[in-house]
């Protein structure tokens, strides 16, 4: 007799609104009606089909339940200690819509890699990928943005952004679908698609993505058998030359400004002179709200520390005359820090449990393969309300459930 010892999830009769989740998912900002964008449709969706679970079952099954037992348990462990703060705001509630919204984008993610056959995933994952650095590089040797002229959006489109409005959002989540596709056994697209996402990265000057991509071909290498190791290695030392002549204006820049950032950082009242100025960069702007983020956590006492001092309370905030004066709660570019800052280190307690309640075991492992795609998030100026990347800790918990399910099948 089979027990497995994750549970066996039973996949919904209606593949269809799982394909239509996920597609809402991957378009972002570009799918829009003025105000209401995507992410809204996405959040109507999860509503209608949730309401539609609940009169269908009526009684909840026991992953579900922990879940909801877990989230309601975190969240009025935060409301509590952030009402002894005051901290609560207009900005405080969206903030905490943002938490509920994408903690159950994360499960319907996980919902859909369950129902929707993979093959599907992953056609429509390719196809997005491919179309989406068609756009990008054509809007780059064009120079213009085709979503931009979209009245519909209600927003400015860098060149070369596609789906996702900034450069830097766009490469990430074509860094977080592709390394999908290596959790989800189809690693030949990984590699190959590693290629035209490693160009687009140096074409629009993404230093961040650049070292994360290359870091998880790096770590996906090492974690590879011994053949493949060697054959790495020799194409290290044949590759690299070419890549460091090829590639070396942008090489530079990626180093120079690494080296930039760190002297910055050395010296906070020289940064906040230039952040005051108007004469910033993306490194000096990122290198302040980093300071900002880091002299906050300073003050921090136990409790803040556990639980931070409340959704969206982070105000990183500068006089710039060229932004229009004084310029308030910046975006602080660290998702990792600043989501410590409003919920502490329980925030990702609480997404280790979640994930161990879908996957049947810690994801460890996984989260360990994955560290270089999940730090190019730091890229963007906020994965709070990100949806790729919620989706991809579902990817990495759907991986860790089918290892568990392996490992027992192996032991009988």
């Amino acid at each position: 007799m089979y027990i497995n010892k994750s549970d066996i999830y039973q996949p919904s009769l209606y593949q269809l609104r799982y394909i239509v989740f996920f597609i809402f998912l991957l378009l972002g900002p570009s799918l829009a009606l003025f105000e209401l964008r995507a992410v809204h449709l996405t959040f109507c969706f999860l509503l209608l089909t949730g309401c539609l679970y609940i009169l269908k079952h009526r009684l909840l099954d026991k992953k579900v339940f922990l879940l909801l037992a877990t989230y309601f348990l975190f969240l009025f462990l935060w409301i509590v200690n952030h009402a002894v703060l005051g901290g609560f705001s207009l900005r405080y509630i969206a903030y905490c819509y943002y938490f509920t919204f994408t903690f159950f984008i994360f499960y319907f993610s996980f919902r859909t890699l369950i129902t929707v056959p993979r093959i599907i995933i992953r056609n429509v994952i390719q196809v997005f990928i491919c179309i989406n650095i068609l756009i990008a590089i054509a809007e780059i040797f064009i120079g213009i943005s085709f979503f931009a002229f979209n009245p519909l959006a209600g927003t400015e489109y860098q060149i070369g952004s596609s789906f996702w409005a900034n450069v830097n959002t766009n490469a990430v989540a074509l860094i977080l679908l592709n390394t999908s596709l290596y959790f989800l056994g189809y690693k030949k697209h990984f590699y190959i698609n590693a290629i035209p996402i490693l160009i687009f990265c140096f074409l629009v000057d993404a230093k961040l993505c650049i070292l994360a991509l290359v870091g998880q071909l790096v770590v996906a290498q090492l974690i590879a058998n011994a053949t493949a190791r060697v054959f790495f290695a020799v194409a290290i030392v044949i590759i690299t030359p070419v890549i460091l002549f090829v590639f070396q204006k942008q090489l530079n820049v990626v180093f120079l400004t690494l080296i930039q950032a760190f002297s910055f950082f050395e010296n906070s009242d020289l940064l906040a002179k230039i952040v005051s100025s108007g004469d910033v960069s993306s490194v000096v702007i990122r290198a302040f709200a980093l300071s900002e983020m880091l002299n906050q956590i300073y003050d921090f006492s136990l409790t803040n520390l556990l639980f931070g001092i409340g959704f969206g309370n982070l105000n990183i905030s500068f006089v710039n005359n060229k932004w229009g004066g004084l310029v308030e709660y910046f975006s602080p570019h660290l998702f990792y820090l600043e989501i410590i800052i409003y919920l502490g280190i329980s925030y990702y307690v609480f997404y280790f449990m979640v994930m161990k309640i879908v996957a049947g075991r810690l994801p460890w492992r996984s989260i360990l393969i994955a560290t270089p795609t999940l730090g190019s998030v730091v890229a963007i100026s906020s994965a709070v309300y990100f949806l790729p990347l919620y989706f991809f800790l579902a990817v990495l918990s759907f991986w860790e459930y089918e290892q568990l399910n392996n490992e027992v099948c192996d032991v009988q």
